[in-house]
């Protein structure tokens, strides 16, 4: 499973991770624009951002769950 050698599935999974978590706070911080500072302000009454929140986390830890 390794790509490359003397590198670890784990070692990628790390990087695969952490790109991921970066999208996600891409997410929030996308989520105002104008240059409005709170990026969390509403974000329980958007239910659709939630979902889709929630769905890219769960994803994401069933994959790095699987390598």
């Amino acid at each position: 499973m390794c790509y490359h050698p003397g590198g670890s599935p784990r070692h990628f999974t790390f990087f695969f991770t952490t790109f991921v978590m970066l999208q996600v706070v891409n997410m929030f911080c996308s989520r105002k624009i104008h240059d409005e500072m709170n990026p969390f302000e509403g974000i329980g009454s958007n239910m659709v951002f939630i979902a889709v929140w929630s769905q890219f986390l769960r994803s994401e830890e069933h994959t790095s769950e699987l390598q």
